[in-house]
């Protein structure tokens, strides 16, 4: 499975609880949190007095309020100015097309009642460290460097809990490392899916140009250069060792 943002969570959520129908996950830029209800089994008292909790068909006040929000999040000036925020390089890959295959799903009659259902939904039972320790697969980690959304500390974060995955970090790349830098993203899963199934370590010494620092060039469309460079674990700041330590004495 693959899976960026949001799509990454859930595929940790599969891996970790259906492991029968995972070999392996691929997570780009994937976010370690999502669900603002509260969840049924761990809170059940403060779940019970939420007036809606996602489940369809939506209530009639939530489906006007929701509409109102959903009418103005769709619209091609919003898409375009979130897309803007999140790419390392808006002018070279943002493009109408690309706003418009975003956009016309939602188009669909059901599309804001799908939406207003993943908004209020409850949270996963599990956090996404406690899924992360019960994932048994190999694990591929591709981040765009340059994303304001899911920084490098938590791709840095999610390698230190799942030591032996293999952590690519791209550059110039924000939050969708696959459709901004397609190439340099395709060769990692084509290699990484490869070494994957046959035990062996990904990328050795004649595809890696350099040895010392790990890291490799892949030209592009769009990005000319794009960087990849293959990160180990070890924490870079202050506020990394210190989650670290809190990892490790609530025993997780």
């Amino acid at each position: 499975m693959a899976g960026n943002s949001v799509g990454g969570f859930i595929s940790v959520a599969v891996a970790a609880t259906r492991p029968q129908l995972v070999q392996g996950i691929i997570l780009l830029n994937s976010t370690p949190f999502w669900g603002f209800v509260p969840d049924p089994i761990r809170s059940p008292r403060l779940h019970s007095l939420m007036p809606w909790t996602g489940v369809l068909p939506v209530p009639p006040f939530f489906d006007w309020l929701s509409r109102i929000y959903f009418n103005a999040f769709r619209s091609r000036g919003n898409i375009r100015n979130l897309l803007g925020f999140v790419y390392s390089r808006p002018r070279d890959t943002l493009d109408d097309e690309l706003v418009e295959c975003i956009r016309s799903p939602t188009d669909h009659p059901l599309a804001q009642h799908a939406f207003a259902s993943i908004l209020l939904s409850p949270a996963f039972p599990l956090n996404f460290d406690q899924l992360t320790q019960a994932i048994d697969c190999p694990v591929a980690l591709i981040y765009g460097r340059d994303d304001p959304w899911i920084v490098p500390l938590w791709g840095h974060r999610l390698k230190r809990r799942i030591p032996e995955a293999s952590y690519f970090q791209v550059t110039p790349s924000g939050h969708c490392p696959h459709h901004e830098t397609p190439e340099a993203v395709n060769k990692v899963i084509i290699e990484w899916t490869k070494s994957a199934l046959e035990g062996t370590p990904p990328f050795n010494s004649d595809i890696v140009a350099d040895a010392k620092q790990k890291a490799f060039v892949v030209k592009g469309k769009w990005i000319p250069e794009a960087t990849v460079t293959i990160e180990d674990s070890r924490p870079r700041t202050f506020v990394e060792y210190l989650d670290d330590l809190f990892f490790l004495l609530s025993g997780r």
